[in-house]
């Protein structure tokens, strides 16, 4: 038989149990919630329906008619964050943007959103949850996990490595 292929076979064989691990369920996976997700609020009320999501430094708002879904574009709107007033940017096809450096530390945010759009005015209140930054949230796999998956690479171009040369020497005692 070549001994090429019999060390491969030695290495597959010698590498194999280092992929094992213990302690992992095969079952059904459960869901979590994903920290990816941007923080976000929705309220409405007989007229409007309105859902807001802060990304990056802004808190884009989405207005629509709650009966028909349509948006609301040129809206007069004004937030209230506690005692600061904020006034939006106006966007096209209902969106508005509003600064969000009063949402900048994690925490909940109590929302009032003040609503004037043609003959119709509304009052809309929401609580903004702000968690931790999904930047700053640990990374899923801890480092032992990382640590053991690198050994057995190297572990691994170890025993390819060692067993090219003998097969190279093997060759060359042959000549």
């Amino acid at each position: 038989m070549n001994p090429l292929k019999i060390f491969s076979v030695m290495a597959i064989v010698v590498a194999a149990p280092l992929l094992a691990h213990e302690g992992e369920d095969h079952g059904a996976p459960t869901v979590s919630p994903s920290s990816t997700v941007a923080p976000r609020t929705q309220t409405s009320s007989d007229d409007f329906e309105l859902v807001a999501v802060l990304k990056d430094d802004k808190l884009v708002v989405y207005l629509d008619r709650y009966a028909t879904n349509e948006p609301v574009e040129n809206a007069d709107i004004e937030l209230d964050v506690g005692a600061v007033k904020i006034k939006p940017k106006v966007l096209p096809k209902g969106i508005y943007e509003f600064a969000a450096e009063s949402f900048i530390a994690p925490g909940k945010y109590p929302l009032v959103f003040t609503i004037v759009a043609g003959e119709t005015t509304d009052l809309l209140d929401a609580v903004l949850e702000r968690g931790a930054d999904a930047n700053l949230l640990e990374h899923s796999r801890a480092w032992t996990t990382w640590t053991i998956w690198g050994g057995a690479a190297a572990f691994a171009l170890g025993v390819f490595w060692i067993g090219g040369r003998r097969v190279r020497r093997a060759q060359q005692t042959r000549r």
